[in-house]
């Protein structure tokens, strides 16, 4: 894998908690069809079964960010908040987060934890939090070979309790 394969521009650290699909199977369920965690109960309080692998970190740049807007929804107002991050294929293959087929292993229903300078301060925790909804390939390098990855993690929509 010769010659040059671009670069990231400002980059910063994505802290990333991803969803262990195996530890919640077995702890509450997970949905392989719709792939989302089944909520599990506690008498009539609904906790959240989700878990999670240990938070990795994993250099990216800021694509686009909408933060914080006010959304009305039946339960009141609640915060929509919208991120792209862009992935260069050679820092995550630095990270073990590419797979046999060369894709991210950063996969929908992931969470982004905070932002970080690439020395580690704290930039920006993700409150409210936001799950990875779509990973896509962005771009080709000289070469045409794949070298950048764009994942879109927003809020997601609160039900009316």
């Amino acid at each position: 894998m010769g010659g040059y394969r671009g670069r990231l521009i400002r980059p910063l650290l994505a802290e990333i908690a991803r969803l262990d699909t195996a530890a919640t199977a077995a702890a509450s369920g997970y949905d392989p069809d719709f792939r989302t965690v089944k909520p599990s109960h506690v008498g009539s309080v609904r906790t959240g079964g989700r878990r999670e692998m240990a938070p990795i970190q994993v250099r990216c740049q800021v694509e686009q960010a909408r933060g914080a807007d006010q959304r009305p929804s039946p339960s009141g107002t609640s915060q929509d908040t919208q991120i792209s991050l862009v992935f260069h294929v050679l820092d995550l293959e630095r990270a073990s987060l590419l797979d046999a087929e060369r894709m991210p292993t950063i996969r929908v229903n992931d969470r982004l934890v905070a932002l970080l300078t690439t020395a580690g301060a704290l930039v920006q925790r993700m409150v409210p939090e936001v799950y990875a909804k779509e990973v896509l390939p962005a771009g080709f390098g000289l070469g045409s070979q794949r070298n950048l990855f764009v994942v879109r993690f927003e809020t997601r929509s609160k039900a009316a309790g």
